[in-house]
């Protein structure tokens, strides 16, 4: 092309004290010239330019110092010719700031030389290639499947995926297909432009028999070209059997049902055979439910129509003061209906438990030696309805020979009161009072609450001892101290305990008088 020259010169005045010989440095250019390689057809605007820089050392033998500058290449590829410049200098070339081109990538700049001398006649032309290729990129499809339809795809079965995407960068829009298998990843789409958005839609399967399809679940519907890169795509097909299901509701009867909770659980196991129709693989499996005693019905998993169903229920756990007796469904085999569900109760029995109180008899006191071991002592014991049993009473018979006696089965949680009958009189004694351990029992889940019961009696005074003590006979007479026939009659009893008490008062009195004795004497 033609040469373009820059339009500043250098300066030819010279100051008339320098010598004639240095007033001026030879001087030379050089040329350049843009070449651009585009095998993708990439529309570029026709202003773009180009920059080559150059520059120079300083060189002190030759006398010119260092210096740089650039030079503005047009596209079309006309050659632009430096400025002059020092002969003898030696540029270095660079060409910097390539223009953006989107959806596009410049390789390395190449130039016919990056080095250059400059010369007094020859003027070196430089050439600058630049190639540019367009962004591109690819995706792909990686397919599964679920639900509890799966068995029924049909092997080999292909799934097809459209795509499309607008145009962008002056690049052309596009669209495609992608075909994939379950559990498999596509072959890559043929390239796109980079930065092109990207739309996937799949064309509907047929329906196996027995079985739907659901929506499809891209991972990313839409989705953005990215330069030099795979993006993978996630596709899922959920397919289900034409199904349905059966549901369990809890009861709870007996006498005891009031004990278990609204949140008391009980499991329910089931077994199911598919429809032989289905030619599933397996064609068995189970599950369990998970049943409270509140009302509510649960739900199973949905199961496929025409299968067969086998219900159990695990031991339900213990619950205190009740005992379970039974349980029933109201259906314990059954099919599953198309679309329906099939409602079952299962009704648990559970009866309330009993417990014991015993009772033992201890007797005390002063006449305990008077009662017989044989001697028997009623107690009597009530108690008023409760949860679940009406109320009652009874009595049990104890001996006093320590021997405990136990009552019969009673309700649990019902709250005794105990009496005693008043106790048969003893010859020689009194029956000063009894005690219970408790008073009132609590009966319990099983168990036995162990009673005391105390009962005191006191032994009778001699009828002769209050005679003796006021000095008088049997026949309420004063004696003499004499026998009958006029002779002394020992004294016993209250006589030797007036001595005794005698001769204590004057030995004190003894002591005494000799302590004041010695006092006087130390005086």
């Amino acid at each position: 092309g033609a040469v373009q020259r820059p339009s500043c010169r250098a300066d030819s005045s010279a100051s008339s004290s320098e010598d004639a010989s240095s007033a001026m440095l030879d001087r030379g250019t050089f040329q350049a010239q843009k070449k651009i390689e585009n095998p993708d057809g990439i529309v570029l605007d026709a202003g773009l330019e180009y920059t080559l820089a150059y520059s120079y050392p300083a060189d002190e033998e030759k006398g010119f110092p260092a210096g740089s500058g650039t030079l503005t290449l047009p596209a079309n590829g006309d050659a632009v010719e430096s400025d002059e410049l020092p002969v003898g200098a030696e540029l270095t070339l660079e060409e910097i700031n390539l223009p953006e081109v989107p959806g596009a990538t410049w390789d390395t700049p190449v130039l016919s030389q990056d080095t250059v001398t400059i010369g007094e006649d020859d003027v070196v032309t430089v050439d600058v290639t630049n190639a540019l290729t367009q962004d591109l990129g690819n995706f792909q499809v990686t397919k599964s499947t679920s639900g509890d339809g799966q068995e029924l795809i049909p092997e080999g079965t292909e799934f097809t995926v459209t795509y499309s995407y607008e145009g962008i960068n002056g690049f052309e829009g596009g669209s495609g297909e992608l075909t994939v298998k379950a559990g498999e990843t596509s072959d890559l789409s043929k390239d796109i432009p980079a930065g092109a958005t990207v739309t996937l839609e799949e064309l509907a399967p047929v329906d196996p028999e027995g079985g739907t399809w659901g929506t499809p679940e891209f991972s990313e519907t839409t989705f953005t070209i990215q330069k030099d890169q795979v993006i993978s795509i996630d596709l899922d097909n959920p397919i289900s059997w034409n199904d349905g299901d059966f549901s369990v509701v809890k009861v709870v009867e007996g006498d005891a049902a009031h004990f278990v909770g609204d949140d008391v659980a009980f499991t329910v196991d089931y077994d199911y055979v598919l429809p032989e129709g289905l030619a599933a693989d397996p064609s068995t499996g189970s599950g369990t439910l998970t049943v409270l005693n509140n009302g509510e019905a649960v739900t199973a998993d949905p199961l496929p129509y025409g299968t067969e169903v086998t219900l159990s229920e695990v031991e339900p756990g213990p619950i205190t003061g009740a005992t379970w007796t039974g349980s029933e469904f109201s259906d314990s085999t059954f099919t599953i209906g198309d679309g329906t569900t099939v409602d079952v109760v299962l009704t648990n029995t559970n009866e309330l438990n009993a417990g014991h109180f015993s009772v033992v008899k201890v007797v005390g006191g002063s006449g305990k030696d008077l009662v017989d071991g044989s001697t028997e002592f009623v107690v009597e014991y009530s108690y008023p309805a409760g949860n679940g049993f009406e109320a009652g009473s009874g009595e049990l018979t104890v001996k006093a020979d320590g021997t405990v006696v136990t009552s019969g089965a009673l309700p649990y949680g019902a709250v005794l009161t105990l009496t005693e009958q008043a106790p048969a009189a003893v010859e020689g004694g009194t029956w000063t009072g009894h005690e219970f351990s408790t008073d009132s029992v609590t009966i319990g889940d099983g168990t036995t609450v162990e009673v005391t019961l105390t009962n005191t009696i006191d032994a009778d005074e001699p009828a002769d001892a209050g005679a003796e003590e006021d000095g008088t006979d049997d026949d309420g007479k004063g004696g003499d101290g004499k026998c009958g026939d006029g002779k002394d009659m020992p004294r016993t009893g209250a006589s030797v305990i007036g001595a005794l008490l005698a001769g204590t008062v004057l030995l004190a009195l003894g002591v005494l008088l000799i302590a004041r004795t010695m006092r006087r004497k130390r005086a």
